[in-house]
């Protein structure tokens, strides 16, 4: 899923989340929303998890 220039793939720990603006930005979250690891800067992971709960009913199972 596409949302804002961020893409979410499911991952075997959650999801993985790759800004396409910034390619070496990415973050790896848990199905329940927690950081697994990041390169993001704070502001970034913030946009993230909020779209991620906004919009997780939307994702793939």
């Amino acid at each position: 899923m596409i949302v804002n220039r961020y893409a979410f793939t499911r991952y075997t720990l959650g999801y993985k989340v790759l800004n396409l603006n910034r390619l070496d930005s990415v973050a790896v979250i848990s199905m329940d929303g927690t950081i697994i690891e990041t390169s993001m800067d704070g502001i970034k992971f913030v946009i993230i998890k909020s779209i991620f709960y906004k919009d997780r009913k939307y994702m793939e199972d």
